[in-house]
């Protein structure tokens, strides 16, 4: 938004630049992401503590929460790329 002097006015808030049904979906995949990437975070580090002999139960959870990881810290921030600038991996690349 650019005023009578020419000066870009900075202070917009999230309700001026996104439809209110895309700021809800934003909101709620920054509330996904936290949770899942804390969430296995902590499951992780408990499964690296455990005194115990490594089962082939606890080796897979290893991968399982690693692959959730990826998962949710790769796919979710593309997915709110793609819900606020209509882009996606398609939109790295520049105009």
């Amino acid at each position: 938004m650019t005023t009578s002097a020419g000066y870009v006015n900075s202070s917009l808030e999230i309700s001026d630049t996104l439809p209110r049904d895309q700021a809800a979906v934003l909101a709620t995949y920054g509330v996904l992401l936290a949770i899942g990437g804390l969430s296995n975070i902590v499951v992780l580090i408990s499964l690296a503590r455990t005194r115990r002999r490594k089962s082939r139960i606890d080796l897979l959870m290893t991968h399982l929460v690693l692959a959730d990881v990826c998962v949710t810290c790769g796919v979710i921030p593309l997915e709110t790329d793609v819900e606020q600038n209509g882009g996606g991996l398609y939109s790295l690349r520049g105009p």
